[in-house]
């Protein structure tokens, strides 16, 4: 023991980390739904259709871009509100927007319905001007326009799902959207002959059955989030709400919207350097990447969350864990599947059946050079994520115009003049690590203007009013008392009164104990974190989280056993403290105690 009470507390990155992997894991399985619905609806239609109908499919995509903009205008914008709202414990505020952001979704969603149902023939014939491409861009679109209300109210229904770490939740919904999708795909295409109308009419009816199943979400007890219809008649403090939530997912919408006019003009370069061949090569790079990005967005998707609740505690070390674990799992998966694409680029057009001798080749030189863009693609999304979630929402903006468009269109052409169709696919490589570049330049800037006070790319700040001890604690009894002690020990080197050093020892001890008897109904190894703040004005801010079940101790009076609870010593702990909350944020138990006071440092007594 007493060579434990010699270690020096510190804080260990176990628990995000088993927090991240939770949320990986559902946020992969959505993330591989869309993306292998993606992949395998582009196999089906290059070989139940045919190559054009492949190109069509990749010709609407700025169309599409528009659903996805849509979403991320809304559903991130609202995730990261609702994150760092729940972060401050500002709960209401929280429901308002995750209101606000289902309303705008299905006002807007069924906006752009409309509108692209008045402005077919226009929007087919400013795509493609060649009629046999014009006859299936037209029959697709025609079809597909109808997904709109159903894809983006359901997907940012889904962001406030997996935001109050209901992410299982949200990810069986979306499967299941996506593995209907597929199951159409064939019967539409196959046995009912529609057709590329018929990929189009099995997206329509995947996502159309998705919004019942996401009744288990909206009448689930455990969704934390509720809707505030009394917010409807409040037209101002709506519109507020929207500003608020469009100005943290304008960096992603943006992002969404510059991917549709960057498809459009790579598309009409391609077209232009090598005709069809040059459309369905891109067009196979397109579908085919999106095993890439399954990887970085559930990385993202991950991150995010994670990030913004844990900047809104001001909790450092919880954003950079979070980050590091992104980063670890972006740079693994980037890396491995350019290679693939870079060795076996015959395979993968193989499986698109694309057979014929000069769309091959034009498609290795596309899949080779193309494919070297993965992990520059991975980390300026990583970063832009990142600034997102965290509130450095003009960094994002500007990441995101120079990622989308600012350094791709000028580099396309110029290369695609110089080169022909192997230069345009330079392009994409060279504009990614053009963005990775800027992104750090950015940072420069960004830290000269705060007056040099970030360390790093992180930009976070370092408190002024308090100093900190942060350490974490294994579920052990016996190392749950020997940290208190460590802690006690540390308070008083810290100038903290002896006696006011030991409640908060005791503190920490009761409630460690607590979880490690009651939190964890399994034999395997956890942790706990702990945070002391000691605050100038010499508060002492008891922060404790764990990922075991629920367990509210502001619920459960007296010493008397209730569920399997003994809260005897959380008791003493409520009486002990000036101020005590809890929240469950994350599926974490998030327990705060106050204690002390400007008397609780050594020497301001007397």
């Amino acid at each position: 023991m007493s060579e434990a009470l010699n270690e020096p507390a510190r804080r260990t990155s176990n628990l995000v980390d088993a927090k991240y992997r939770q949320f990986f894991f559902a946020s992969m399985l959505t993330s591989a739904s869309v993306s292998m619905s993606v992949f395998v609806d582009g196999v089906l239609v290059g070989n139940m259709v045919n190559a054009d109908g492949l190109a069509a499919v990749n010709l609407v995509m700025p169309v599409t871009m528009l659903y996805t903009t849509l979403v991320s205008l809304l559903g991130v914008g609202a995730s990261a509100c609702i994150a760092i709202k729940k972060g401050q414990r500002s709960h209401a505020e929280a429901d308002e927007i995750f209101t606000a952001s289902l309303f705008f979704a299905l006002v807007f969603s069924l906006l752009l319905m409309f509108l692209q149902k008045i402005m077919l023939p226009a929007i087919v014939g400013s795509i493609v001007r060649d009629a046999a491409l014009g006859g299936y861009v037209g029959s697709y679109l025609g079809t597909l326009l109808y997904l709109t209300p159903f894809v983006v109210f359901v997907s940012v229904l889904m962001h406030g799902a997996r935001t109050e770490g209901l992410a299982r939740l949200a990810a069986v919904v979306l499967i299941a959207a996506n593995l209907l999708n597929l199951i159409c795909d064939y019967i539409f295409m196959g046995p009912l002959g529609l057709g590329i109308a018929g990929a189009a009419a099995a997206t329509v009816t995947g996502y159309g059955v998705s919004l019942f199943l996401s009744c288990v979400y909206i009448f689930s007890k455990n969704r934390t989030l509720r809707f505030k219809f009394s917010l409807l008649g409040k037209p101002r403090r709506l519109c507020a709400y929207l500003l608020e939530i469009s100005s943290s997912g304008f960096p992603a919408a943006m992002a969404g919207l510059l991917l549709g006019v960057r498809a459009y003009v790579i598309n009409t370069l391609a077209l232009a350097a090598a005709g069809s061949a040059g459309a369905a090569a891109y067009s196979v790079y397109s579908s085919a990447s999106t095993i890439a990005y399954m990887f970085i967005m559930a990385a993202v998707n991950t991150m995010c969350p994670l990030a913004g609740t844990f900047y809104g505690e001001m909790d450092a070390a919880g954003v950079r864990f979070a980050v590091k674990k992104a980063l670890k799992v972006v740079l693994s998966a980037t890396v491995f599947i350019s290679a693939l694409f870079i060795i076996f680029p015959g395979s993968v057009l193989r499986v698109y059946g694309v057979t014929d001798p000069l769309y091959a080749k034009e498609g290795v030189s596309c899949l080779r050079i193309a494919a070297v863009s993965f992990p520059f693609i991975g980390l300026a999304s990583l970063y832009t994520g990142y600034c997102m979630a965290v509130r450095k929402r003009s960094l994002a903006a500007a990441l995101s115009l120079l990622e989308g468009i600012a350094f791709v269109a000028p580099l396309a052409f110029i290369l695609e003049r110089v080169a022909g169709a192997a230069g345009l696919w330079w392009s994409l490589p060279l504009s990614e690590a053009a963005a990775v570049l800027s992104g750090w330049l950015l940072y420069r800037r960004e830290n000269r203007r705060a007056g040099g006070r970030y360390q790093n790319m992180l930009m976070l700040e370092e408190t002024e009013d308090c100093r900190l001890i942060d350490f974490s604690v294994e579920n052990s009894v016996d190392k749950a008392v020997a940290a208190a002690q460590r802690a006690e020990q540390e308070l008083r080197g810290n100038g903290i009164a002896p006696v006011l050093a030991a409640q908060v020892a005791m503190a920490v001890e009761e409630m460690c104990v607590n979880i490690c008897r009651y939190g964890y109904r399994q034999d395997k190894k956890c942790f706990i974190d702990v945070k002391i703040r000691i605050m100038a004005d010499g508060r002492l801010v008891l922060s404790i989280r764990d990922d075991g079940v629920c367990f509210d101790p502001l619920e459960y009076k007296g010493e008397e056993e209730s569920e399997g609870y003994l809260v005897g010593g959380i008791e003493i702990v409520k009486a002990m403290a000036g101020k005590m909350s809890y929240d469950r944020i994350l599926d974490m138990n998030n327990t705060t105690v106050v204690l002390g006071g400007a008397a609780g440092k050594e020497g301001e007594a007397a």
